[in-house]
């Protein structure tokens, strides 16, 4: 718990350093938000987001391990919720679908390069970002 802990701190403050980076330019701080990502995902040793593995250790949802993996990623999902209504898209599938890719870009980097991990969660998330809605 600990370890997931120190990392999510970790990762609120690189997502964090974006975004001020960014002077709030959505388009930018997604840029260095994939960027960061597929730097991480495709260093040597790495082992897979570590919010997944740990999911995927313990399945209990009420396991005190969970519950910081859930915190984690109900922050992530809430910075993406906020950057998003900031440019007028107030659907949190958006937040949700950005989320996903994030998801996959952590288990690309096994098989890919940062350059390419990066360019593809960009080209991702800003086809998510510019898809016409409709309400249901």
């Amino acid at each position: 718990m600990a370890y997931l802990e120190r990392r999510a701190a970790w990762e609120r403050g690189a997502v964090l350093g974006a975004s001020e980076a960014a002077h709030g330019n959505v388009d930018e701080t997604i840029r260095l938000v994939s960027e960061g990502i597929g730097r991480e995902a495709c260093t040597p040793g790495f082992r897979g987001c570590p919010f997944i593995n740990a999911a995927a250790e313990y399945a209990d949802a009420d396991h005190p391990v969970r519950k910081v993996v859930d915190e984690h990623r109900a922050w992530f999902r809430s910075m993406l919720q906020k950057l998003t209504a900031s440019i007028g898209i107030d659907d949190p599938t958006v937040a949700e679908e950005l989320m996903m890719l994030r998801d996959g870009a952590m288990v690309s980097g096994y098989l890919g390069n940062a350059e390419k991990v990066s360019a593809a969660l960009l080209s991702a998330s800003r086809a998510v970002i510019a898809a016409p809605r409709t309400d249901a």
